[in-house]
């Protein structure tokens, strides 16, 4: 499926490229214990608010080409029960990441922004005024 993006220049390209963000977390030994893939988790279509590309080489494609950005996890912070919140430039949204045993069973717990709204456990606040 081909999508359309922009480039750092504001030029408008297609791509079939998807650069997928992953959150991994590591033992003490830098191990993989966990790791959660976006792709699996969030409706690229729907969550893609601000289209950026960049250039990739991918293992398909050892050419440099263009590939969409649709999330790019910026930072990462756990919670004390071993969940994640997680913020993603490109979907201008915040993110709390249930960790399950697996990637299957994580899930999105709720998000605050991004293109597609989603019921969340958090109301909205109006700014106060003074």
């Amino acid at each position: 499926m081909s999508r359309t993006c922009t480039t750092p220049t504001n030029a408008t390209v297609s791509t079939t490229q998807v650069a997928d963000s992953v959150l991994v977390e590591l033992d003490p030994t830098g191990h993989q214990v966990w790791a959660w893939d976006s792709k699996n988790h969030v409706d690229i279509a729907a969550e893609t608010k601000h289209a950026i590309c960049f250039r990739a080489a991918t293992t398909s494609n050892p050419n440099v080409d263009w590939a969409l950005d649709y999330q790019h996890i910026n930072s990462v912070d756990r919670f004390a029960n071993g969940d994640y919140l997680i913020s993603a430039r490109h979907a201008d949204a915040i993110y709390a990441i249930h960790r399950g045993a697996d990637d299957a069973a994580s899930k999105v717990l709720w998000k605050i922004g991004g293109a597609a709204p989603k019921a969340s456990r958090v109301r909205s606040i109006s700014p106060c005024s003074t």
